[in-house]
């Protein structure tokens, strides 16, 4: 049977139900990858439980890379980043585009990209693809990364192989793409990927409206080779929820 590299984010998935070690433990029996979006405490406990830290974060989601006047601070914040992921064998700085404002897109476009290709040497050289997300207007109003053809626009101006975009399919859904036949157009500039069920963010099963078979056989066969991101929100039980999601997605690859 073969099976994807799924990753689970923190954020919503450990909520204190154990201690970090059994949490960690609990999901590397489940056969899953890595944990993405942890601070420096879960690296040693990550190792330890035998999971990849695949992910931290560079640059907040309000004050992020499309004002020059956040410059300064934001290239200082994700070179620490990326000196803290090289140091820890992390593959992956996530970095945000910040809010729009009175900013229009050709302007947040530039200044995005103008930051990424400073930045784009450092990540090379220690080994870090920084991931740029866009994110759905609904769940962050004021975005300014709300459709894909933002972040692909700026990692395709800065042209970098240290620079990709995440690509969330749940906040892609949402803003009315047709997720499997942008995967597939943009596959060169995508370095890792989100699923969740839409539109209520939920376990990404056949009950919602994501096709995920689908998209997972497509993205597949396009030559996709990278992770698959679990960033759902879980019911009550939430080690039930990511063993299913986890059997469900490698279930996909056969």
């Amino acid at each position: 049977m073969s099976t994807l590299r799924q990753t689970a984010a923190n954020w919503c998935f450990y909520k204190k139900q154990d201690t970090p070690e059994v949490y960690a433990a609990r999901l590397q029996e489940m056969g899953y990858y890595g944990l993405e979006l942890v601070s420096p405490e879960w690296f040693a406990v990550a190792r330890s439980a035998g999971l990849k830290v695949q992910s931290i974060a560079g640059v907040g989601l309000n004050d992020g890379l499309n004002r020059d006047e956040n410059r300064v601070e934001s290239l200082r914040q994700v070179r620490e980043a990326i000196h803290l992921a090289q140091e820890n064998a992390i593959p992956q700085v996530m970095v945000f585009a910040g809010q729009r404002g009175e900013l229009s897109d050709e302007q947040g476009m530039a200044s995005c990209a103008k930051a990424l290709r400073e930045l784009a040497p450092h990540a090379q050289q220690a080994g870090v693809t920084l991931v740029l997300e866009a994110l759905c207007a609904q769940d962050h109003p004021g975005y300014q990364a709300d459709h894909s053809d933002f972040a692909f626009a700026v990692v395709k101006r800065v042209d970098s192989p240290a620079v990709k975009i995440l690509y969330d399919i749940y906040h892609m859904q949402r803003m009315g793409e047709k997720v499997t036949e942008v995967i597939e157009r943009e596959i060169h500039w995508i370095g890792h990927l989100h699923v969740a069920g839409s539109p209520r963010r939920d376990f990404p099963g056949v009950t919602q409206e994501i096709d995920y078979q689908a998209v997972v056989r497509s993205v597949l066969a396009a030559g996709y080779d990278g992770c698959w991101g679990q960033e759902f929100l879980p019911g009550s039980d939430i080690y039930a929820d990511l063993d299913a999601a986890k059997k469900l997605f490698d279930s996909y690859a056969l």
